[in-house]
């Protein structure tokens, strides 16, 4: 188990340190999964009173981009298996120049993978914004 969640850890340093867009949680800004009053994840419940629609819409954004998390880590890990043992050995000394060449490679080898997970995330965003620009119609 402790060598799943090395794993899952050095495989999400790579999707996380690949320079993948920004996920649909809200595309930056630091306001949560809602884009405002609070965002899903830092008070959602309120939006979810208020504005139920576009809460909907956040949380439909965050299954959508976890979707394309896992489906990019599934991807990793069976196109990388060599490239994941050697970060995982490489990296039990996080920051080392070994563990640095060893993520970069792993990196290089998931690049598919991570083009892949980004163009879905794109996907999420914008289904995100068409979603909100429905419930902004309908709840006028």
């Amino acid at each position: 188990m402790r060598r799943v969640g090395a794993l899952v850890a050095i495989v999400a340093l790579a999707v996380l340190g690949a320079g993948a867009e920004s996920s649909a949680r809200g595309g930056g800004g630091g306001r949560g999964a809602g884009g405002g009053l609070g965002g899903l994840r830092g008070g959602g419940l309120i939006e979810q009173l208020i504005a139920p629609c576009r809460a909907e819409c956040s949380a439909t954004a965050s299954s959508c981009q976890e979707a394309a998390d896992a489906e990019a880590l599934t991807c990793i890990t069976e196109a990388c298996s060599a490239e994941v043992t050697a970060a995982q050995s490489a990296c039990a000394e996080r920051g080392s120049d070994v563990c640095r060449e060893a993520v970069s490679a792993l990196r290089t080898c998931g690049e598919a993978c991570l083009e892949t997970r980004a163009t879905a995330s794109s996907a999420c965003r914008e289904e995100l914004g068409t979603c909100r620009e429905a419930c902004d119609t309908t709840e006028e």
